[in-house]
């Protein structure tokens, strides 16, 4: 994409980065903060029960945590870079 762009001398890395939350409440206060894709789907799609969808955000959360404290989750992230 970046080359697409006009852009030269691409370089791409690929890298882990680890999300620490105290509680699933709080992933899902972050998620919410964060994440405009999800108010959006949860705004269009909930109807007249959106804390229903948070309520299960925060308990898939907590199923995918299995109880542990703190609740992390890893992500890959890619770092491009490019001169213009």
């Amino acid at each position: 994409m970046l080359k697409g762009g006009g852009f030269s001398k691409v370089a791409v890395e690929q890298a882990e980065v680890t999300f620490e939350f105290d509680s699933p409440k709080h992933f899902t206060a972050y998620i919410r903060a964060i994440s405009a894709p999800i108010r959006a789907m949860i705004e269009q799609h909930a109807g007249e029960a959106p804390e229903e969808a948070w309520d299960a955000i925060t308990q898939a959360a907590a199923d995918a945590g299995a109880g542990s404290r703190p609740l992390s989750f890893s992500n890959v992230v890619l770092l491009a870079s490019a001169a213009a």
